[in-house]
């Protein structure tokens, strides 16, 4: 299935990992290399991977309190997660989507601009951005460190369209707007931002079936299957 991006959108909103950044792990291992500083040799760690895998796509802080129940321990692991992500990246091991860099040269040519929104902190994020070479390709970020709440609350999102009216001086309407995204979480901000195009990418984390009842409009299986008309 594919998803036609026709000309009455004017603002794009992409989550990072598994939608246009390859996700093959590496979040999962960051999260493991996390939680073996706070509880070296857990006997926890499946019982944990269950609360990772239900909450991808929300704010790494608050994965880490549901998992703990403490702050102390919460921020700790947050801490430990963002150095193994970053040193990851740093190593080359975080690559673009095939197909995400040529959607966006597409929609800019047709001037839509283009936001990222993520679970990651400012720092995961402006590394990978610069990491890619993608400063040039993306109009506004936004990173789940800079707002109130994190997915599946609709603060990103807000914050990103806040941003482009700011700039542009126009008022969006949500049906001007679309959102990719892989999660449960990216589907459930969008529908709470009042964004109509909700436009699931089917990665592996949850099913057609769940993105479908979270209330993804569609759900095709790459940005690579997006058609700018």
């Amino acid at each position: 299935m594919s998803f036609e991006l026709s000309t009455k959108y004017r603002f794009a909103i992409f989550d990072v990992a598994g939608t246009t950044v390859l996700d093959e792990g590496i979040v999962i291992e960051s999260f493991l290399d996390a939680l073996d500083v706070v509880e070296p040799r857990s006997t926890k760690v499946e019982q944990y991977l269950q609360v990772i895998q239900a909450t991808m796509g929300e704010r790494k802080i608050d994965v880490f309190l549901k998992i703990f129940g403490e702050l102390n321990k919460a921020e700790q692991a947050h801490e430990a997660f963002v150095k193994s992500y970053l040193a990851r990246v740093r190593r080359g091991e975080v690559l673009a989507i095939p197909g995400s860099e040529a959607l966006f040269s597409k929609l800019r040519n047709q001037a839509v601009k283009i936001g990222l929104n993520t679970g990651f902190s400012r720092n995961i994020l402006d590394t990978i951005i610069e990491s890619l070479g993608w400063q040039t390709l993306v109009d506004y970020s936004v990173a789940s460190s800079e707002v109130n709440l994190g997915r599946p609350a609709p603060d990103m999102i807000l914050s990103l369209v806040e941003r482009y009216q700011r700039d542009v001086g126009h008022d969006l309407d949500g049906s001007e707007i679309v959102v990719f995204g892989d999660t449960i979480a990216d589907i459930e901000s969008a529908k709470r931002a009042g964004i109509d195009a909700r436009v699931a990418i089917h990665s592996g984390v949850h099913t057609v079936d769940e993105l479908t009842e979270a209330g993804a409009s569609v759900v095709i299986s790459s940005v690579a299957d997006v058609v700018v008309k």
